[in-house]
């Protein structure tokens, strides 16, 4: 979702100077340092600017079908997308530029490079990027624009995309523990597991123990381990992703009475956002996405020969942030179900 640095034709450079995680990553309540540099001399020197200006941005973005008839007596279909604006930090680079007293390029090229910070509100929706059939994103960036005072010319812009999650500031002992799971379908084939932490992070293992009763020694084809993330954003209903899947190794075509084992997993260290939940402002343009919600579940889809055999025993559990930052972890899946 970013690399810090962006370099582009139009001379502006923006870099964040302050990332202590990859890809641009931010939690909200941080801090945002960057620096702007505009190193282009391929513009007209007396290029004249009437605003000059930086910002940080937060947009819902989504897309919407209409259907209408041409001349022609044909159904057309059309898709219009819409970008819903519901952060925006604005800092001036001259507060004195006004169109009524603009400078020229060769002017606002004489400063080397400028600082800027930008505090984020506690309060955020997670980055969330599309996802399946849902075209619906939420989307944050940084932006440089230099507006031109003459109509003829385009503006001069650049930015930068940055990732922001939402910080919870929640007990970590008292929300870290095992959790436990079972079910039985109607031959009596009982699997029972335990996660040893409900809480799990990007990139770190967590084991997973189960056994699994045969006592009338069906054949157990294969169980599937898969992790599932179901984002609900408001009226547009939930979608559900695949994270990942494995297929535990030692049952596979099983047909003894006991089997206990032990998994090992890794949550992919990518870009996933955390278990979380947000309301947007009661009057924004953004009611039909409220709320906005992220959770997760393992689920193991077992296979079992026969007819209406198979079983899936669904467990929730919470994605975190960074295991070593005990501040951010987010809410447990229960807390989140309360608030909805």
């Amino acid at each position: 979702m970013g690399c810090g640095v962006s370099y582009n034709t139009s001379g502006l450079t923006i870099e964040l100077c302050n990332q202590t995680r990859e890809n641009s990553i931010y939690l909200s309540g941080e801090d945002i340092h960057c620096v702007v540099q505009f190193n282009s001399f391929e513009c007209d020197p007396e290029l004249r600017l009437k605003g000059a200006f930086i910002e940080l941005i937060g947009q819902v973005i989504y897309t919407t079908s209409s259907t209408y008839r041409d001349y022609n007596g044909n159904m057309r279909t059309t898709q219009t997308i819409h970008r819903i604006p519901f952060l925006c930090q604005h800092k001036n680079f001259y507060p004195n530029l006004t169109p009524d007293t603009p400078i020229t390029i060769s002017d606002f090229r004489s400063s080397d490079l400028w600082l800027f910070k930008f505090t984020l509100p506690h309060e955020l929706p997670p980055s969330l990027p599309p996802t399946g059939y849902s075209k619906s994103q939420v989307i944050y960036f940084v932006r440089v624009l230099l507006e031109c005072d003459q109509w003829y010319h385009p503006n001069i812009r650049h930015s930068i995309p940055i990732t922001i999650y939402p910080r919870r500031d929640v007990p970590y002992d008292s929300i870290r523990h095992p959790i436990e799971a079972e079910y039985t379908n109607r031959k009596n084939v009982n699997l029972h597991v335990i996660i040893i932490e409900n809480i799990l992070f990007p990139g770190t293992p967590f084991p997973i123990q189960y056994d699994l009763h045969n006592p009338s020694y069906a054949t157990v084809q294969s169980i599937l381990v898969q992790l599932y993330q179901y984002r609900q954003m408001g009226s547009s209903g939930p979608t559900k992703s695949l994270v990942f899947e494995i297929k535990i190794p030692d049952i596979q075509e099983f047909c003894q009475e006991y089997y206990h084992g032990e998994l090992q997993l890794i949550v992919p260290f990518r870009f996933l956002p955390p278990t979380s939940f947000h309301r947007f402002d009661a009057d924004s343009r953004l009611m039909e996405f409220d709320p906005t919600s992220i959770t997760y579940k393992l689920v193991f889809e077992t296979q079992i020969s026969g007819f209406f055999t198979d079983f899936s025993l669904k467990v929730p559990i919470t994605i975190g942030i960074e295991e070593n930052d005990r501040s951010s972890l987010p809410p447990s899946y229960e807390s989140l179900m309360k608030q909805s």
